[in-house]
């Protein structure tokens, strides 16, 4: 796709443009698709520091782009009729400026930040206003991505809150309030383990994980069925 990106994390798209995390270089970078091949368009520079996760929330029409170092989410809408990104506007939680957070998740009107301060936060959309937080204990507390699958909420993780990667695991509970207690389920079993679990992701009627540390296994479809993990795949 491009030779221009550095550390990239993620890519999102609505249909018409695609929109990546230049995460080392603090861009957001903007690309169509002409006759099969991707043209960079436009540059977003001075993203806060290390923007780590985008994606398009069909709800909104907006892209939404979080600075994993700075607790900001800058907001990107398309103008009508057109291909022309633009900037709408920067929210932000100053609780979370100067702690790394790999991500969030959008569940309706409301946003879930993962922990990077040892709670998961949710929060208002619209202005980030906190509404709860949950702590999380430390051999999870470097979560990766949070992602609601029927009656479970599944997890990531990457290390403990002291950044050793020896915790990577991936884990789902019922109730976020119990984490803190060890209340939660160890999966990661099913994809077999040993890695590190990264991003989930779901289209065409399936969910995909990625993960890194293990050759060979960077990516797995799974689907889930009455909450049992089915039809689990390695893919790439």
């Amino acid at each position: 796709m491009t030779d221009e990106i550095n550390r990239g994390h993620t890519i999102a798209s609505d249909g018409v443009v695609y929109l990546t995390d230049d995460t080392e270089n603090n861009r957001i970078l903007v690309f169509e698709k002409e006759d099969g091949r991707f043209i960079h368009t436009q540059t977003f520079s001075d993203i806060g520091i290390r923007p780590h996760y985008i994606v398009y929330d069909e709800t909104s029409g907006y892209f939404y782009a979080l600075s994993s170092m700075t607790g900001e989410l800058y907001v990107f809408s398309r103008e009508k009729n057109s291909t022309r990104m633009g900037l709408k506007e920067v929210r932000s939680i100053e609780k979370l400026n100067g702690v790394y957070v790999r991500s969030f998740t959008i569940i309706g009107k409301e946003i879930y930040f993962v922990s990077g301060n040892s709670t998961i936060i949710r929060a208002r959309l619209k202005d980030l206003k906190i509404l709860e937080e949950y702590p999380v204990s430390p051999e999870i507390a470097g979560m990766v991505q949070l992602t609601k699958i029927e009656d479970y909420y599944y997890i990531t993780i990457s290390t403990d809150v002291d950044f050793n990667q020896d915790y990577a695991t991936f884990i789902r509970t019922k109730d976020l309030n119990s984490l803190a207690s060890g209340g939660y389920e160890d999966i990661y079993d099913n994809f077999i383990g040993g890695g590190t679990p990264y991003y989930i992701t779901s289209f065409d009627g399936h969910f995909y994980l990625t993960e890194h540390r293990i050759p060979g296994h960077s990516v797995w479809q799974f689907d889930v069925e009455e909450n049992e993990i089915v039809n689990v795949v390695p893919i790439f």
